[in-house]
């Protein structure tokens, strides 16, 4: 914990903003890197007082990372070529 022995607001603000990244970013992977990342966020979520804030449902860790995938071009191109066929 980062204050003391016992879970604290700084400890709840960080797991919280960490929350996201370890749902969907963060895979087996990418949290080998993050050892001591990881075992922290996990000691953190799975205390009685983190859960009882949560409705005592854990956070999952993210199994496959999200991934972008780019608009097709066929739609950006569709506006450009109109726009080129109007002006001819």
């Amino acid at each position: 914990f980062l204050v003391g022995n016992r879970v604290t607001l700084a400890d709840i603000c960080l797991t919280s903003s960490l929350a996201l990244l370890f749902r969907v970013v963060l895979d087996a992977v990418e949290r080998k890197s993050l050892v001591n990342l990881t075992r922290y966020f996990v000691t953190v979520v799975n205390q009685p007082e983190y859960l009882k804030v949560l409705g005592g449902k854990p956070i999952c860790l993210c199994e496959k990372a999200a991934v972008y995938t780019a608009p097709f071009e066929e739609e950006e191109s569709k506006p450009a070529a109109a726009a080129a066929a109007h002006h001819e």
